[in-house]
């Protein structure tokens, strides 16, 4: 532990899908400097998989983190206890919902949705395409494990073992009320308000009401907003160049091939 190297205010514990997205709005309007899921891939992407596949220790997130007040969904979520031992003093937020089943529902139409308006015939060879496609779809997988125990977001949802996604729900916000001292929790429902809230973090009351962001099945919500994002944009944009690049090599073979056979068609007349 670094005691006294301390900036992060607030790490929000709750998994993706409850409520992260109003969270994160609602932290903003309070002031706070926020690293929603946009932000941990546009400048932490490297950082995050360094860290999964052993490159990096974990006294990385102080260094990334050392500026942000506040840290919302994944991978920060689902690493919560370990960035919180960096940042000792932190207070942290739980978001739920109503069970575990409703969390289930709601994550899986998440992915419906996006296979339905945004996978592709040609999706799974994006990381083949793009060294930027690659990082995404590695760091998903290691998303996909913490939250749910699969390793795919590209899955047949009506195949899906939902009790064991249930249960990996139950178990991490299980670990969150058991380890966190009852003075740093704020267990938290998006529907609750702003008072509770605000009394935990000690801030006014602001005069607005409480944001609701990323509605399920609305055009707008996370999922239309990820291939939005600068980073899946840029990666877009590698794999027009490594199409152009397959095509001149395409042009380029074909071409002296073509060149080749006439050459020996001459050589005989």
């Amino acid at each position: 532990r670094h005691i006294g190297v301390n900036t992060m205010k607030v790490l929000c514990a709750g998994f993706p899908k409850t409520g992260t997205k109003s969270m994160a709005l609602a932290l903003r309007e309070l002031g706070y400097s926020v690293h929603d899921f946009e932000e941990h891939l546009q400048f932490n992407l490297d950082n995050y998989l360094d860290y999964f596949e052993g490159r990096l220790g974990e006294e990385v997130f102080l260094e990334m983190y050392k500026d942000v007040d506040v840290v919302v969904d994944q991978p920060a979520c689902t690493l919560w206890n370990i960035i919180r031992g960096q940042f000792p003093d932190v207070k942290v937020i739980l978001m739920e919902r109503e069970n575990s089943r409703a969390w289930v529902k709601s994550y899986l139409g998440m992915f419906d949705y996006f296979q339905k308006h945004h996978k592709t015939w040609y999706f799974r060879w994006l990381p083949w395409l793009s060294s930027i496609h690659d990082k995404l779809d590695r760091l998903t997988v290691h998303n996909m494990i913490l939250s749910s125990a699969s390793n795919s977001m590209h899955l047949d949802t009506s195949l899906v073992c939902q009790s064991l996604w249930e249960d990996q729900y139950n178990r991490h916000n299980a670990a969150v009320k058991a380890m966190v001292p009852a003075s740093q929790l704020l267990v938290y429902r998006v529907g609750e308000g702003w008072d509770k809230l605000c009394t935990f973090l000690e801030k006014d009351v602001p005069d607005t009401e409480f944001p609701h962001e990323n509605k399920g099945g609305v055009a707008g919500n996370i999922t239309d907003q990820y291939v939005q994002f600068d980073v899946f944009q840029k990666g877009d944009r590698e794999v027009m160049v490594s199409l152009g690049k397959i095509f001149m090599a395409s042009v380029v073979i074909v071409g002296g091939c073509w060149c080749f056979k006439s050459g020996q068609i001459k050589s005989i007349f």
